[in-house]
């Protein structure tokens, strides 16, 4: 169960400790069986310290608290034009995501990249000392013993 995790932990006391802040009718639309799993998951001995001055986002809260606040609130919190608003977020954060993955890892620059780091090598010649290993030394040493 994805509870144990230490980060799920950590992420289901910081958002006990956050709903405590919020208003009465957002924790009603939160489900029960939701609520009693946030309960069950949390860590009474970890408390967070909320500062009431500061927005959420400048919170000092893991970054599996802010996920799970944003599918509570796309799930539980929002309409329906909001949950246009943010799902056309996501889309265009994803997008973007993928982008920058496929320009990172695209074939023409990691062979471009390979290149440029074979001629620095080549151009580098450094004068490598090579060591027998403690094994192969051994073996040399036995050899020595036994052919005399």
């Amino acid at each position: 169960m994805i509870g144990n995790n230490l980060e799920y932990i950590q992420a289901y006391t910081e958002i006990k400790c956050l709903l405590k802040y919020f208003p009465i009718n957002y924790i009603k639309k939160l489900p029960n069986p939701l609520l009693e799993m946030i309960q069950k998951n949390s860590d009474d001995k970890y408390n967070i310290e909320v500062d009431i001055n500061k927005d959420l986002k400048s919170q000092n809260i893991s970054k599996k608290t802010k996920d799970i606040l944003v599918v509570l609130t796309y799930n539980y919190w929002s309409d329906e034009n909001e949950k246009k608003y943010l799902k056309k977020y996501f889309y265009d954060n994803e997008e973007t995501f993928q982008k920058k993955l496929s320009e990172k890892y695209s074939t023409d620059n990691l062979f471009k990249s390979k290149t440029i780091k074979a001629q620095k090598v080549e151009n580098s010649a450094a004068v490598v000392k090579y060591e027998d290993t403690i094994f192969a030394k051994l073996k040399s040493w036995f050899k020595c013993i036994f052919h005399k």
